[in-house]
């Protein structure tokens, strides 16, 4: 008897998570939304702390992406330091992209900055709108 009462007290609870997590048919799911797309500026963390590189976009170069103008991002970057282009993804990630084309650093909307670099291997690289 113990057993049936503590399965219907645990069927109860995963019922209501799911009611709370999964909306109903006519209610509006919450959608957390990247930051706003912006021509500013940018300042770059690593670990959280300010590296004094700050990042801006530039001219179109393509449809898809424009150019990474740098400044002081040389040795806080060290061999991220061939960014050329930033490309924004239809997810709302970002990707910083080198002259050949190849992907080096992702970055999502993140939690309390305005972007945050994500994938293996990848410092512990923020960024940040405004200027530090």
């Amino acid at each position: 008897m113990g057993f049936v009462k503590s399965g219907t007290a645990i069927l109860l609870v995963a019922g209501a998570a799911a009611a709370y997590m999964f909306p109903q048919p006519g209610q509006r799911a919450q959608v957390l939304a990247a930051p706003a797309a912006s021509d500013g500026t940018y300042a770059l963390f690593r670990a959280g702390q300010p590296t004094g590189c700050t990042l801006r976009r530039g001219a179109a170069a393509g449809n898809t992406q424009t150019e990474l103008v740098m400044d002081g991002c040389q040795d806080s970057l060290g061999d991220y330091a061939d960014l050329r282009f930033w490309r924004d993804q239809v997810d709302g990630s970002v990707e910083f992209v080198s002259t050949d084309g190849s992907v080096l650093l992702q970055f999502a909307a993140g939690d309390g900055a305005a972007y945050e670099a994500f994938g293996a291997g990848v410092p512990l690289f923020s960024l940040s709108e405004g200027e530090y």
